[in-house]
């Protein structure tokens, strides 16, 4: 790292909090082959993300992170911005982000792993966020709703679910710009949502599915995801997350 007329500049080799940061800010800005993942570590596949972010916003690609390159991380907050109520829990209960319950508690029969604790995070994961709004950019996307973002235990016991990834982990969310706010019939047809998991996988560098820890996944229509796009973090080891409830 290095530091000095209120520049700075982290590359390959560096290790830190502030990697841990970088890499969330920039999780989806992996590719297939080597998507990024939070270790803390400044490594190739970071590198080669922040390349991939610099030339997208018309920086020479150094794979340096610096203050320039921060300052177009802020524009991305403000051209792909949505507010946080449109995360909130539905149920009229919770306050819209649960009420903590359950921590250290996994669903009855099932292994003590992410996909079954019963956790009421307090927030959104921060990664999450930070996904969606890669997907929106490498996807060229300008608005989406999102149809389901957190559900505490009230909902879902309200809606017999027994799921727990909406519980701070995941969103699902279609695309307004593409006019995706039409009938299930035909956001099946237009194929905008295989379109986005495409770009996801291929561009971004999620997974399909929940195979391997440390990446961000996206649920297919194997799984049920027909006429929504779902991301989660359930992958993402518990310690590099942070939840929050406003930006």
């Amino acid at each position: 790292m290095y530091t000095g007329n209120s520049t700075f500049l982290y590359q390959l080799g560096d290790e830190g909090k502030e990697i841990i940061e970088i890499q969330r800010i920039l999780i989806g800005w992996g590719v297939k082959e080597k998507p990024v993942e939070i270790t803390g570590k400044f490594d190739v596949a970071t590198e080669e993300a922040v390349m991939r972010f610099q030339e997208a916003h018309g920086h020479y690609p150094s794979g340096r992170f610096s203050d320039n390159t921060l300052q177009k991380i802020k524009s991305e907050i403000s051209d792909h911005r949505f507010k946080m109520v449109e995360y909130r829990c539905r149920c009229g209960k919770c306050g819209g982000f649960g009420r903590g319950m359950y921590n250290n508690e996994y669903l009855k029969g099932k292994p003590e792993t992410e996909a079954y604790h019963k956790y009421e995070y307090p927030g959104i994961d921060l990664t999450l966020i930070w996904a969606v709004r890669a997907l929106m950019h490498r996807a060229g996307i300008d608005r989406i709703k999102i149809t389901s973002g957190y559900r505490c235990w009230y909902d879902n016991n309200r809606h017999h679910r027994r799921t727990t990834n909406h519980m701070g982990k995941a969103v699902d969310f279609v695309n307004v710009s593409a006019g995706q706010s039409g009938s299930i019939k035909d956001r099946i047809e237009d194929g905008e949502c295989a379109r986005i998991r495409e770009v996801g996988i291929e561009n971004c560098g999620f997974q399909a599915g929940w195979y391997k820890e440390g990446k961000v996944s996206l649920e297919m229509p194997r799984h049920g995801a027909y006429t929504w796009v779902h991301l989660d973090t359930r992958c993402i080891p518990s310690k590099f997350r942070r939840h929050i409830r406003s930006e």
